[in-house]
């Protein structure tokens, strides 16, 4: 039997959607977890306890925290109606993103072409497959399978622009840059340095592409900073640094640290890196030995591999070898610490899969 909730449960909720409107994504989470201290959730019908799922999967996913992400993933995804195959499918392209991040591939690839098959299905969901598409190529990508990876993402361009809705060619364009600059980064790290000039020539011709978007009104202030952020990296890659550069300051104006925090930091370290390639080896120190602080390199995990690499090229280039062979030692380190982890992550994760939609809840102690 379903029992009201107290006024300060519907007060977080409600409070929650606000936050998650205005892209306050720290906020929405913490609103959340307020709201669970206040409400019988087993008593909540099955619509909110999804839409609470979705809410949580979406700011967890925002702000890269896997495990948030996923369990509000699996939770929408355990109370979807069968009908909701829109909602059905951005669930299933966190939880694959998800899942990816923590190392687990087989289980990512097999969502991503779930939410890709429910996507095509007839009548084929115009709105959404260019996004299961784009997650699908992440993974793929992340599988080192960049040629299949490129492919899926020059689908998801081309459904983008059939299907006529706003966010979808935004969307597209921003997930295929940030797949190139991922991959990219990889390709570099392996030694293949011919193979990521290639792919950067072909980045610098999406980038120029995806300048066309920049005007869409219908964009918020995180998806146009992050289209800005991911234009000028393609720019970059394609050795265009001062349009790059411009982009990036550009940018800056439209993001705030506390409130973007992940974007902020991601612009810090592309003007760095900008920097660093254009020989401005004192503005590249200014700009990334901020982010080299303990406590930076703890708030952005996302960023220490990358980060940590770009430190090690500065003081390589400057000359100081004692730096250079410090951060070295600590990149060593921190790839294997990353694949423990992953590991670890993966752990949890798998054991999120097999818990019932009750534990999915958040009565369980590895949702705390």
């Amino acid at each position: 039997m379903l029992i009201p909730q107290p006024p300060a449960c519907e007060q977080c909720l409600d409070l929650a959607r606000q936050a998650l409107a205005e892209q306050r994504m720290r906020d929405t989470l913490v609103l959340l977890d307020q709201a669970r201290g206040t409400c019988d959730l087993d008593a909540l019908p099955a619509a909110l306890r999804c839409e609470i799922g979705q809410m949580q999967a979406r700011a967890g996913w925002a702000l890269y925290d896997l495990r948030q992400a996923y369990v509000g993933a699996s939770l929408a995804l355990s109370h979807l109606p069968a009908q909701a195959r829109i909602e059905r499918v951005e669930m299933l392209d966190i939880a694959s993103l998800c899942l990816s991040g923590a190392g687990l591939m087989d289980e990512a690839l097999e969502m991503a072409r779930e939410a890709v098959e429910l996507a095509t299905r007839p009548p084929q969901l115009h709105p959404v497959l260019p996004r299961a598409l784009g997650a699908l190529a992440h993974v793929c990508a992340q599988l080192g399978q960049y040629d299949e990876a490129e492919m899926l993402h020059m689908q998801a361009l081309s459904r983008a622009r059939e299907s006529q809705e706003p966010h979808a060619m935004t969307r597209a364009y921003t997930n295929a840059l940030l797949a190139g600059a991922l991959a990219i980064d990889e390709l570099r790290r392996r030694g293949h340095d011919l193979q990521a000039d290639a792919m950067g020539q072909r980045q610098l011709r999406l980038a120029f592409q995806a300048r066309s978007q920049m005007d869409a009104p219908e964009m918020n202030q995180r998806q146009r900073s992050s289209l800005l952020l991911n234009i000028g990296i393609g720019m970059m890659h394609g050795g265009r640094l001062s349009e790059a550069q411009a982009l990036f300051e550009a940018g800056q104006a439209l993001i705030h640290q506390d409130e973007l925090p992940h974007a902020w930091a991601s612009l810090q370290h592309a003007q760095g890196e900008c920097a660093l390639l254009a020989g401005d080896l004192d503005r590249a120190r200014i700009l990334l030995e901020p982010l080299l602080l303990p406590e930076a390199l703890q708030a952005y995990p996302f960023m220490r591999a990358p980060l940590l690499r770009n430190a090690l090229r500065l003081y390589e280039a400057s000359g100081e070898a004692a730096r250079a062979a410090q951060f070295m030692q600590r990149l060593q380190e921190l790839e294997e610490d990353q694949a423990r982890q992953r590991r670890q992550v993966g752990e949890t994760l798998r054991a999120l899969r097999r818990q019932t939609p009750q534990w999915l809840s958040g009565q369980h102690d590895l949702l705390r």
